[in-house]
């Protein structure tokens, strides 16, 4: 990290040196907001798993708005803000409606979207311009404290656009070091991730946003370093352009986007080349070849040419924090589904820092009572009263195959965070204190697991038992003060089984709640405190426990 900020000062400070030209300088000013559109898209796609069709427009809409406000004697600072601010909105609504939809019908919104802006700028002349878009003059701005005007040339519009992508890369670089295990849980299994704590549809919404605000502040810079605002530049087909360059680059670093967009030159020569053989313009053509070139990656790869290589380090004394358990009490809880009744009038009451069992038959509702002890689904009647955070894993074995073992265990600490999005993008000394320690206590929960050394593998190369490993470090690292685990020991052969009692004990022996439904006797029997039986979705009598 500090390498590559080293590398952009240098490259800030030496660019207007080795870019002479002013021609070349407002050339290199649109390549580099091109960049920083790219980079926006990069977090939508690569981080948040979205499929976006619609950066082109967010680029438009940011553009469009810069111009219309210069185009009214607006100053090109407030009317820059302004651009940023109109796609930032849009981008959120637009998220609003597709943080918890399936892929599919993201890329289908946000390619609509594109197409609607396009439709919008041709429907109102009067304030877009038309076809003829909005000439700009040059930029001035005036100070009246001071009570002067400056003027910004070619040198000037390039340095405004080198740092518009270092601040790009700035914010992808700060939401993936915060971010990174929760977008990577939910692009692999968003359901196993919304199981784990990770707030899918927030952080959807969050990558889609910053997506938006990186390309309305790309547009804003763009229009004023072009001098136009050009209809033909923004919408549709800018969406493919820049999602080809993601694609092809690689969406999960700053740089892949910059590779793509040397791509985008095949893009126009192949155009070009169309155009020739049919007699055609190049900009009728354009579209063809942008697919023909965008097809094969995702047919073929899909995963670009450059790829983000990890460098694990593990904590020389990683430190592990347990809070202390805390009880449950499930008072007179039913639930009925439909004309279904799962939960019918049951009670137990949970001990703090014991194993509470809880068993029956298969259609007893004992999954049903674990999740409305978890807050997962409410009770239809009845009360829960749960002092303190509650954590559960699931019966199915909901862990994502390519996603590292570590950061399993650290997205699961999402519902413990303290700091939200705003400080990651602003990388506050708090923020990346908080990191630091919740990537210690991720290593520290493998150690605890006895995985700490495959945390660098995909979970996908564990067997079924350290996945089941893996799903309990996943749930600790929420912190939480009981732990409610459904089937913990479904699929395993003995020695897992004993492996899995032992780190139970250990749980219990730091003083947390357990709540275990369970059908092997062997793992009741070694772990129970208390056990309460289902029948039929009722408790045998109100509160029974029973000794193993």
């Amino acid at each position: 990290m500090r390498r590559l900020w080293w590398a952009a000062v240098a490259v800030a400070a030496l660019a207007p040196v080795v870019v002479t030209s002013a021609d070349d300088r407002l050339r290199g000013a649109q390549g580099l907001c091109l960049l920083a559109a790219a980079i926006g898209l990069a977090i939508a796609v690569g981080l948040g798993g979205l499929p976006s069709l619609g950066q082109g427009a967010f680029v438009g809409v940011g553009a469009y708005t810069t111009a219309i406000l210069r185009d009214h004697h607006a100053g090109p600072i407030a009317a820059t803000l302004a651009g940023v601010a109109a796609a930032t909105a849009a981008g959120w609504v637009l998220a609003l409606g597709i943080g918890r939809g399936r892929t599919a019908l993201v890329a289908l919104t946000t390619w609509l979207a594109a197409w609607i802006f396009t439709i919008a700028v041709g429907a109102f002349p009067g304030l877009t311009g038309g076809s003829r878009g909005i000439v700009l003059g040059p930029i001035r701005q005036r100070s009246g404290a001071l009570g002067i005007t400056v003027r910004a040339g070619p040198t000037a519009l390039f340095e405004i656009a080198l740092a518009t992508a270092l601040a790009a890369a700035g914010l992808f670089l700060a939401l993936r070091r915060r971010y990174g295990a929760a977008f990577a849980a939910l692009r692999s299994d968003p359901s196993a991730a919304a199981a784990a704590g990770v707030p899918v549809a927030a952080l959807r919404r969050l990558a889609m946003t910053a997506s938006a605000l990186l390309g309305g502040l790309a547009g804003a810079v763009y229009v004023q370093a072009v001098g136009v605002a050009d209809p033909t530049a923004y919408g549709a087909l800018l969406s493919v352009k820049l999602l080809i360059a993601v694609v092809v680059g690689g969406a999960e670093t700053v740089v892949g986007p910059a590779v793509g967009l040397i791509s985008l030159v095949g893009v126009t020569r192949l155009a070009a080349a169309l155009a020739d053989l049919a007699g055609r313009s190049r900009a009728q053509l354009e579209p063809v070849a942008a697919a023909l070139l965008l097809i094969p990656v995702l047919l073929l790869s899909g995963t670009g040419v450059i790829r983000r290589r990890r460098r694990l380090v593990r904590p020389v004394e990683p430190a592990l924090g347990l809070r202390p358990g805390r009880g449950v009490t499930a008072d007179h809880v039913s639930v009925v589904f439909g004309g279904v009744v799962a939960v019918d009038d049951a009670s137990m009451i949970v001990r703090p820092g014991s194993c509470h069992a809880v068993v029956g038959h298969n259609g007893s509702g004992k999954s049903t009572v674990l999740k409305v002890l978890a807050g997962a689904i409410p009770p239809t009647s009845g009360r829960v009263t749960a002092d303190g955070r509650v954590a559960r894993t699931l019966q199915r074995l909901a862990v994502a195959p390519d996603v590292i073992v570590l950061d399993h265990v650290v997205s699961g600490a999402e519902p413990a965070r303290r700091f939200g999005p705003v400080r990651a993008a602003l990388a506050t000394p708090l923020s990346r204190t908080e990191d630091r320690a919740v990537e210690a206590e991720a290593w520290a929960l493998l150690d605890l697991v006895g995985l700490a050394d495959r945390a660098g593998d995909p979970a996908a190369r564990l067997d079924g038992g350290e996945q089941r490993l893996v799903q309990i470090a996943r749930a600790l690292a929420a912190r939480p003060s009981v732990l409610l685990l459904d089937e913990p020991a479904a699929g395993l052969g003995p020695a897992e089984q004993e492996r899995l009692i032992a780190v139970l004990r250990t749980l219990l022996a730091g003083g947390l709640t357990l709540v275990l439904v369970e059908h092997r006797a062997a793992v009741v029997e070694a772990l129970a405190d208390e056990t309460t039986v289902l029948v039929a979705g009722r408790s045998a009598e109100p509160h029974a426990t029973m000794a193993p």
